[in-house]
């Protein structure tokens, strides 16, 4: 299930990676009319438009559901952005999804409102926007409405659907399926290069000074140590409140990503410049 601007930033590779005789492939564009042909037959008859962080994104979450649960032969569920790519093949893929008895989220933390309204609110925990749910659990779902609940707060997207199973103590996994990395993560087993990859616009320092070097790369190693790291993103106030964009994924990212045990990988956006060496890994049959 893809919920979309218009439809995944890399069509193509999608389109080759997907085994449409074991999967079905649903669409939810918010600007739907921008959809290639190919995508244009994944779409719900019904899209609305969606705002960031908004009770929109739950709302269009729960209409791909609903289109993907009709058909009975659908066992499993798997939310993806439009930023997602795969990191294994398809085969890999599917047995690993097909395998799993519970729904999993990427848990981040618990989220208690400051002033909670119901017992709902309570239960809320937050998670990654992008899960897996079994058929049970989605259906489960899409009987069981908590939208009144949680109408008024913000970023809900990142909390609905495992909220409400925590809500019912109906048991789910805790795992990274969906793999992204934040501004300002800062690992050792990290490929330098991975370490932050956000928008050279962004930057505006001195030309050849050190903190230009470091975040240009040319001199970024093994041994940079957290506490320069952390100057930089200091004096340059940047945000780390929104994941990294891809700009760059090779073998060596790629094995880095998958270490965390991840089935899917973002952000990834048109302008990612994709090795042949991961394209093929992925499609390989």
């Amino acid at each position: 299930m893809f919920l979309c601007y218009t439809q995944p930033h890399m069509p193509e590779i999608w389109q080759q990676f997907l085994d449409e005789k074991t999967a079905n492939i649903y669409l939810h564009a918010k600007n739907k009319e921008q959809t290639s042909t190919f995508w244009k037959s994944k779409l719900c008859k019904k899209c609305i438009k969606t705002s960031w962080g908004d009770i929109s994104l739950v709302k269009a979450t729960l209409i791909l559901l609903t289109y993907a649960v009709y058909d009975k032969s659908n066992t499993h569920f798997v939310l993806l952005s439009d930023s997602c790519l795969p990191v294994n093949n398809y085969n890999h893929t599917y047995d690993q999804i097909s395998s799993m008895k519970q729904s999993n989220f990427n848990i981040r933390k618990s989220y208690n409102p400051r002033d909670t309204k119901n017992a709902f609110q309570k239960a809320l925990i937050k998670h990654s926007q992008w899960f897996i749910l079994t058929r049970d659990d989605a259906e489960f779902i899409l009987n069981n409405d908590h939208l009144n609940d949680v109408k008024k707060l913000k970023l809900i997207d990142e909390r609905y659907f495992g909220s409400v199973l925590n809500y019912y103590k109906r048991p789910f996994t805790d795992s990274i399926k969906t793999f992204d990395t934040w501004k300002g993560n800062y690992n050792r087993e990290m490929p330098y290069y991975m370490r932050d990859q956000y928008p050279m616009s962004l930057i505006r320092v001195k030309q050849g000074s050190i903190v230009d070097r470091v975040i240009k790369g040319s001199e970024v190693r093994e041994h940079v140590c957290r506490k320069i790291y952390d100057k930089i993103y200091r004096k340059l106030n940047i945000s780390t409140a929104h994941p990294v964009t891809f700009i760059y994924l090779d073998l060596l990212v790629l094995s880095y990503v998958k270490k965390s045990g991840a089935l899917f990988m973002r952000k990834i956006n048109k302008n990612t410049k994709i090795d042949a060496d991961v394209i093929r890994k992925i499609l390989h049959k």
